[in-house]
């Protein structure tokens, strides 16, 4: 099986994927982090041991370009969402951190950017559109794409 991504600097994946009769998990590494700094101490050991199939990407720059640019994307979508200590809603903590100006990953980050309030804006809609008329759960039965984190 070939994955094909746009704006991904590398991927890695454990074993043959193709095979795996479970839902492979797709690693993405936070703002300023590479896949090792992010998982090597916490998800690549706990996935190993549940013998988990799973792949991570490295993002050009550590992510720390324009979101829009280096967020990776798939032409065949994806399964459940789950973000872990995202900001997809905005965050004060980086509001406090750009107070002298910082990268544009983080400037979007900001709680008022205007990318945020997009993001906040299409995340209420796709909720009240799932919500009036349903959706389709994973093979795995977890919670449809995007109901994790808010």
């Amino acid at each position: 099986m070939e994955l094909r991504f746009r704006n991904v600097e590398t991927i890695e994946c454990t074993a043959d994927i193709s095979g795996a009769s479970r839902d492979v998990v797709l690693l993405i590494p936070g703002t300023t982090l590479d896949p090792g700094t992010n998982f090597d101490g916490n998800w690549f050991p706990a996935l190993d041991k549940l013998d988990w199939s799973y792949c991570s990407v490295a993002l050009p720059d550590d992510a720390m370009n324009d979101i829009q640019v280096s967020a990776p994307g798939s032409p065949c979508g994806s399964g459940p969402i789950v973000a872990l200590g995202a900001t997809n809603h905005g965050s004060l903590t980086v509001d406090g951190m750009c107070a002298a100006g910082c990268a544009p990953a983080l400037q979007q980050q900001l709680f008022s950017s205007a990318f945020t309030s997009g993001y906040r804006n299409l995340s209420n809609f796709n909720r009240q559109f799932r919500e009036e008329y349903g959706c389709t759960p994973s093979r795995t039965g977890g919670a449809p794409a995007g109901e994790r984190y808010r």
